[in-house]
C-alpha cells in the first residue's frame, strides 16, 4: 500500500512540475489564444513573405486598427507589451495586427541585412493588405511603434501617410542610433557603479568604433586597441557591435546602414495626432533630449495635436523597476489608462 501511496505522489508532482515548467512564451501564447479572436494574415514584400495576426474586438462589425512595429530586441508577433496592447484596444473595439518581423517566427526574409526604411516599409505593405478587408475602418489605422519602432513608425509615414491617421510611440529616440547606444552605455555603466575614467574608456571605445564602420579608421590598430579592454567586467556594458569584433567588410552589417539614422528627417513629417511615451526610469533613451526634438519639429510643421507622457516608476518597456529585474513584470497601470483614453478620444474626433 505505501508503494502506492508513493507512487501516487511522484505522478502528482509530475503533474505539477510539468505545469510549472512551461515556458513563458507557451503561458503568453495560450493566454493569447484565450483572451483574443485572432486571425492568422499573410503579406509580402518582394520575394519575402511575412506572417502576422489580427486580433479583433468582439461584437464589433467594422473597427479601427493599429499595427506594431518592432523594438529591435522583441520581433516576434508574441510578446508582453504587443499582447498587453491588443487586449487593452480589444476592449474599447480596436482591432490590432502584430506580426512576425522579416527573418522571425513564421516570417521569412533576413533581419541582418534590412535597413531601417526596408523594415518600415514591411509595415507598410501590412497596412495595404489590412485595407482591403471589408472589416477595417480605413480611416483609422495607426501605428504603434516601441523602442526602434519609434524611428520605424514615423519612418514609414514619410514614406507613404495615406492610410495612417494616428500613431503611438513608446520609448522613441529622438537621437541617432550611435548616440543613444553611447548614451545607454553611460547610464548602464553609472548604474553600476562604474567610475569617471571607466565611463570615459568606454566612450571613447565606441567612438573609434563608428569611426572605423565609417571608413576614418584603419581595422587592425581599431581593434588593438579594443582588445586592450575586453577582459574588463564592464566590457560588456560599452554594448559595441559585433561585442568589438570589427568586420572585416562593413557593409555586411547592420550597424553601417543604422548608426548615423536621423530620426529628425521622419518625426517633422508626422502631421496627425500622436501619443509619446516616456518612462521615467529608462536607460536606452535620452528622454530631455529626445521630448525637446518632438516639440522642435512639431513647433516647425503646425501640428498641435501631440501629448507627451513620462510614466512614473516605467522602464523602457513600461514595466515596472525594469531594471530591477523583477520577478514579475509589471506594466504600469500609469501608462495603460492614458493609452486608453487617448486612443479613445483620438477615435471619437
Amino acid at each position: 500500500m505505501k508503494k502506492y501511496i508513493v507512487v501516487i505522489k511522484i505522478l502528482l508532482l509530475l503533474g505539477v512540475l510539468s505545469c510549472l515548467a512551461k515556458t513563458k512564451s507557451q503561458v503568453e501564447i495560450e493566454y493569447q489564444i484565450r483572451s483574443f479572436n485572432e486571425e492568422r494574415v499573410e503579406f509580402t514584400l518582394g520575394r519575402d513573405t511575412l506572417v502576422g495576426y489580427l486580433s479583433k474586438p468582439s461584437n464589433t462589425k467594422k473597427y479601427p486598427v493599429i499595427v506594431v512595429l518592432h523594438s529591435a530586441s522583441h520581433g516576434h508577433h508574441n510578446n508582453q507589451l504587443y499582447n498587453h496592447l491588443e487586449k487593452n484596444m480589444n476592449e474599447i473595439g480596436v482591432a490590432v495586427f502584430t506580426y512576425d518581423r522579416r527573418g522571425s517566427g513564421e516570417s521569412t526574409g533576413d533581419f541582418n541585412t534590412a535597413s531601417l526604411e526596408t523594415l518600415a516599409k514591411d509595415a507598410l505593405s501590412a497596412v495595404n493588405v489590412l485595407v482591403q478587408r471589408k472589416d477595417i475602418k480605413t480611416n483609422q489605422v495607426g501605428f504603434f511603434g516601441i523602442s526602434q519602432g519609434g524611428w520605424l513608425a514615423p519612418c514609414a509615414y514619410s514614406i507613404s501617410p495615406k492610410y495612417i491617421s494616428f500613431m503611438v510611440l513608446v520609448s522613441s529616440s529622438g537621437v541617432s542610433p550611435a548616440k543613444q547606444m553611447e548614451y545607454s552605455a553611460v547610464t548602464t555603466l553609472r548604474m553600476n557603479n562604474y567610475s569617471d575614467s571607466v565611463i570615459k574608456v568606454a566612450k571613447h571605445l565606441r567612438s573609434i568604433t563608428n569611426e572605423y564602420y565609417r571608413g576614418n579608421k584603419e581595422r587592425q590598430s581599431t581593434q588593438e586597441e579594443i582588445d586592450e579592454y575586453k577582459e574588463e567586467e564592464w566590457f560588456s556594458d560599452v554594448y559595441l557591435p559585433w561585442r568589438g569584433n570589427l568586420p572585416e567588410d562593413v557593409t555586411t552589417t547592420k550597424w553601417i546602414h543604422e548608426m548615423d539614422f536621423d530620426p529628425r528627417e521622419y518625426y517633422q513629417k508626422v502631421d496627425i495626432p500622436i501619443m509619446l511615451f516616456y518612462g521615467e526610469a529608462d536607460r536606452w533613451v535620452p528622454i530631455d533630449e529626445s521630448v525637446h526634438v518632438w516639440k522642435e519639429v512639431f513647433d516647425k510643421n503646425g501640428n498641435s495635436k501631440f501629448e507627451i507622457i513620462r510614466v512614473k516608476s516605467a522602464g523602457h518597456m513600461m514595466i515596472l523597476n525594469e531594471d530591477s529585474n523583477p520577478e514579475e513584470e509589471i506594466i504600469s497601470e500609469q501608462y495603460t489608462a492614458e493609452l486608453k483614453k487617448w486612443v479613445s478620444n483620438i477615435l471619437k474626433e
